[in-house]
């Protein structure tokens, strides 16, 4: 008896110990959160800001992320204006700068830290003084000429507008290059003819509309009429409970199928649109909405089942739809405000201060400005409108084509 029972005891507890050895075999899964392997680990924006780069500075900044669990940096050259905390400001691309940048790559080698560097300094993507204008990014532009069909036409056609811009005959302006005291460097200029297409039009109504505010203030029609996206009117920019509008009322009934609309300005960088247009069509008493126009960088073009009425109009609806991710929020304490200056898109006849920020013109004390003309595009009659919001502080111009 004994003997057993000694038996038994040595077996319960190698039962034990084996329970005891299985319970402590680490869970890959949990292992990996607690120290993630090198491709799992997230990478980083290294700025190197405005030349405020020592070698000091390179290795403290390394070792710092490489104990925080950070697996690797992409290199970032920009200004936005950063004063100068250096003895010594290395510029980008000087002999400095790159023995200091090669002095990075080693340091991240021995840090087995990932190591990768942007296409190019602060945010001109893939361009910069050193690509020909043939070769950097280019859009397309063109112009239209109506002429008498069913006979030969001898003369020169309208030449499409050749100003270095994002869109059409927007001039270009970066809010970055705002920033600092670099000197101001006109935009490299190329234009090219592409080709030339013939095609019929039917003929639209050749009666202009009648234009008012949504005050009920008749608009000027020549200053209406020009096509040029940077003149304007005032118009009134209401209120959230009665937005500013502009209507159109015609002769007689019109077709449009479709609408383009353009307001510089209006899309702050990381931000949202104060407005989210509408579209809309007189019915009887009332108004129907027939399309939202969302405001962007460029022309916005929406298309719509044909509506054909005598009188249209946009109003300015406030935007209260999902906001965009922008910046997202600063660390505890910090302030943030507005920093990018907006598009400043001087309206003709106008004058605008130097340095005038548009996002003051987003008050709501501050006038809206518009600008409509009437012309034929395509096989049906068209409208453009143009329009501009703000203040002495700055003028932009918004384009709506319906047609």
């Amino acid at each position: 008896m004994q003997f057993s029972t000694r038996a038994i005891c040595s077996l319960f507890l190698l039962v034990a110990g084996l329970g005891s050895a299985a319970a402590e075999t680490p869970d890959p899964l949990a292992a990996g959160f607690s120290d993630p392997p090198a491709s799992a680990r997230p990478r980083v924006w290294w700025h190197w800001m405005n030349g405020n780069i020592t070698t000091e500075g390179i290795r403290a900044d390394l070792a710092w992320m490489k104990r925080a669990g950070i697996g690797g940096v992409q290199n970032f050259d920009a200004n936005l204006g950063t004063p100068q905390i250096v003895a010594r400001r290395l510029a980008y691309m000087t002999p400095e700068w790159r023995e200091a940048f090669r002095t990075a790559v080693d340091v991240a080698r021995e840090e087995g830290l990932e190591f990768t560097i942007a296409s190019s300094p602060g945010w001109s993507e893939t361009g910069g003084p050193w690509v020909p204008p043939a070769d950097a990014m280019k859009k397309l532009v063109w112009s239209e000429t109506v002429v008498a069909g069913g006979r030969r036409y001898t003369g020169r056609l309208a030449e499409p507008p050749s100003v270095t811009g994002p869109y059409g005959s927007l001039p270009y302006f970066d809010p970055l290059a705002t920033f600092g005291s670099a000197p101001a460097t006109a935009p490299p200029v190329y234009y090219s003819d592409v080709v030339v297409l013939a095609f019929p039009a039917a003929r639209g109504t050749e009666a202009a509309p009648h234009a008012a505010s949504g005050a009920g203030r008749t608009l000027d029609a020549a200053a209406l009429s020009e096509g040029n996206l940077q003149t304007a009117v005032d118009v009134e920019r209401g209120t959230p409970q009665a937005p500013g509008s502009v209507t159109l009322s015609y002769p007689m009934p019109t077709t449009v199928r479709a609408a383009t609309l353009f307001l510089p300005g209006a899309l702050p960088p990381f931000g949202d649109p104060d407005f989210l247009p509408a579209l809309e069509v007189r019915e009887g008493a009332g108004w129907r909405r027939i399309i939202d126009l969302p405001l962007t960088d460029v022309p916005t073009t929406v298309a719509f089942a044909p509506v054909t009425a005598s009188e249209f109009r946009l109003v300015l609806v406030p935007n209260t739809g999902p906001k965009r991710v922008g910046l997202g929020d600063g660390a505890p304490g910090a302030v943030v405000s507005g920093i990018f200056p907006a598009s400043s898109s001087p309206s003709k006849n106008r004058s605008q201060k130097p340095g005038s920020n548009h996002a003051a013109g987003l008050n709501s004390k501050s006038p809206l400005e518009w600008t409509w003309a009437i012309h034929e595009t395509g096989m049906c009659p068209s409208i453009m409108v143009k329009a501009a919001i703000g203040n002495i502080a700055g003028v932009a111009a918004l384009s709506l084509i319906i047609r």
